[in-house]
């Protein structure tokens, strides 16, 4: 977002009880905005804060198809309020993210040859980004179904925004959706009866820049959600998302009933008789190192061979070992980034070089530490390849 009218937003929003920290500012640097420490601030200070009152709500008079999440009814209601020339919001809605924004930055708007580019350097990134992009087709196309007088302009740039900038289920909320994001520095979202508030996790120096935590996402969906990459950020790739496996043996269907108690699983039983199913986003990933304990936990119990095994909640290191290779090799297989060199890739498809090479060099973190992982260094605690019954 630019800063053509935050003094604007920002006096606006006080009006609506908005509270900003006095030690916060909005400043420039290097070309970007983001907001700034102007002196010390604690760890557990209250950064920001808006009144749930003052929040855009949504429309409870409208009947919506069954199941339609909560940010498809904020968007129709954002594009209804946002379309009415008298809107009290008029001051926020210049501070939206403009339709060059997106048409700049999001692989919605990419022509078929940037989108098959990337698809020559890794299958699995262009099918995902097909993907999205027929879910917001879907998206755009069911609230300009569901509303006629909406213009389809207006519903995708609002769309967006809300994708990029609302908060869960609040929705807008003015001047504390103009923290940058960064997974180390972050400031946590709080809400009680009254308020929704931002809280500083760490201690801020004069000058340090005040982050907001979006959240943990597989590196592919942060890029394509929200058009940019910062590979020097904490990086994930969800082995939910990202492998899937299948049931077919009377063990195999056992072991996968046993999964289900401990994990939440995705699972669709074919007319041949085959579980095929797969692990739910957000729970195992590969971090800038190693797997986290959920990946270790999942990986092993994944790994047990024989009915013993998984009675007695044990897997040898090896097979665990070799698994987890096996997870990660595919993966790295299907990234042919050491192929092209930077200088080839078009401008506009830049942060997905780096995005590209920023995984290459986790999986082989990962990968080390798989090879040196052994029961005697205490690289893998005994406790991780030995489950409790």
């Amino acid at each position: 977002m630019d800063d053509n009218n935050f003094d604007e937003i920002f006096s606006w929003g006080k009006e609506r009880g908005l509270k900003l920290h006095s030690c916060v500012s909005r400043l420039c640097v290097d070309g970007v905005y983001g907001m700034y420490a102007t002196k010390d601030i604690p760890k557990f200070t209250v950064i920001a804060q808006y009144p749930k009152k003052s929040l855009l709500p949504t429309l409870d008079n409208v009947k919506y198809p069954e199941n339609t999440p909560f940010f498809l009814k904020y968007a129709h209601a954002a594009a209804k309020e946002f379309s009415n020339p008298d809107s009290s919001w008029a001051c926020f809605r210049e501070g939206l993210y403009s339709d060059t924004f997106f048409k700049d930055t999001n692989v919605y708007y990419f022509t078929e040859d940037e989108v098959n580019f990337l698809g020559k350097i890794n299958r699995t990134l262009s099918d995902y980004i097909h993907t999205y992009r027929r879910r917001i087709e879907t998206q755009i196309n069911s609230l300009c179904s569901f509303d006629k007088d909406l213009d389809k302009d207006l519903v995708e740039k609002i769309l967006f925004n809300v994708l990029y900038r609302s908060w869960d289920e609040f929705g807008f909320i003015p001047i504390l959706d103009m923290f940058n994001h960064s997974d180390l520095n972050g400031i946590q979202m709080h809400n009680d009866k009254d308020r929704v508030y931002l809280v500083a996790t760490v201690d801020y120096k004069e000058g340090d820049q005040i982050w907001n935590n979006y959240g943990k996402k597989d590196l592919y969906m942060h890029a394509i959600d929200y058009g940019y990459f910062d590979p020097t950020g904490n990086h994930f790739i969800d082995l939910g998302l990202r492998v899937s496996q299948v049931a077919n043996s009377d063990f195999q269907k056992k072991l996968f009933e046993y999964l289900t108690t401990k994990y939440p699983i995705l699972h669709d039983t074919s007319n041949d008789g085959l579980i095929r199913y797969k692990l739910s986003g957000g729970v195992a990933y590969l971090l800038d190192q190693a797997p986290n304990t959920r990946a270790i936990d999942f990986v092993r119990d994944i790994s047990y061979g024989t009915e013993q095994e998984l009675s007695y909640r044990q897997c040898p290191l090896p097979r665990f070992k070799n698994r987890m290779l096996q997870y990660i090799n595919v993966l790295s297989e299907a990234n042919n980034i050491d192929n092209i060199s930077i200088e080839k890739f078009p401008e506009k498809l830049k942060y997905f070089y780096h995005m590209l090479e920023k995984e290459k060099t986790m999986l082989n973190n990962n990968k080390e530490w798989v090879l040196m992982a052994n029961g005697e260094s205490g690289i893998i605690p005994p406790e991780l390849l030995i489950e409790e019954n």
